[in-house]
């Protein structure tokens, strides 16, 4: 299957025993649609998925290139955590997605703090949490998640080709978006029971799949002067841990974290 039809995109959530589901040919943002349908009402678990995107939202205002083909959705959860937890929901969503591919591809892919799913160093999956808060709670997150599935057509843009790759590019056999769909949503169900059961974000699985913890890292705050450092661990609240050379620690609350190579 090269592309999807939108009654195809309907059976997925049907598949994954979703009942509100939200389906479009073409969009701005899955993540736009499902802020405004979250402040309507619509319930928990409720599904946005389009076919294509033309304004895709990525982390730190950054646009998702989202040509047909690949899986663009958003999910509405309505957690009951307070909002100063919500972060680990984007750490523990990531292990969901690296579960997923890797039952797909046979082999895991790895976790780059805080949000980015990669194969063989280049990025197949993006995640991009958005919440309402009433008070000093989570009202509802909006969960958004772009999955490069199948090949990319042959007009991808240039600067995307060393740095994205498809699940198509590393999988045996032919990969069905519906059916990789449906087990990307399984893995997010469960996930999401047992981020409840524990009271937050799967710690050890994202210590498996991380690429940045006991790496050279690039750590670049918001507003503030990059810095170099060692990648040591990720805490309880989901906070990457650094050591630079100097012997000082640091908690990274925000920003880009890039593994640094050795030379």
């Amino acid at each position: 299957m090269n592309d999807v039809d939108l009654a195809s995109l309907k059976a997925l959530g049907r598949a994954a025993g979703i009942s509100t589901i939200h389906v479009y040919d073409q969009v701005d943002s899955t993540n736009r649609i499902a802020m405004e349908l979250g402040n309507q009402g619509s319930p928990h678990g409720s599904l946005v998925v389009a076919r294509t995107q033309d304004a895709g939202k990525g982390r730190a205002g950054r646009q998702w290139y989202s040509p047909p083909g690949q899986l663009y959705l958003s999910l509405i959860w309505r957690l009951p955590w307070s909002a100063e937890r919500a972060f680990q929901v984007t750490l523990d969503v990531a292990v969901s997605v690296a579960r997923a591919v890797e039952k797909q591809l046979g082999f895991a892919p790895v976790l780059r703090w805080p949000n980015d799913v990669l194969i063989q160093g280049k990025k197949c999956c993006g995640i991009l949490t958005e919440l309402r808060t009433r008070g000093s709670q989570v009202d509802f997150l909006v969960v958004g998640i772009g999955l490069n599935v199948l090949p990319f057509s042959s007009d991808l843009p240039s600067e995307l080709g060393n740095i994205a790759v498809s699940l198509s590019e590393h999988s045996k056999g032919p990969v069905d978006l519906l059916e990789f769909g449906t087990l990307l949503l399984h893995e997010l169900s469960v996930g999401y029971s047992e981020m409840l059961v524990r009271g937050g974000f799967d710690r050890q699985a994202w210590r498996h799949y991380a690429e940045t913890i006991g790496a050279p890292v690039t750590v670049s705050p918001p507003g503030e002067a990059q810095f170099t450092a060692t990648a040591v661990d990720i805490d309880e609240q989901g906070l990457l841990v650094v050591e630079t050379s100097d012997g000082r620690i640091h908690r990274v609350i925000a920003g880009d974290v890039r593994v640094r190579e050795v030379h």
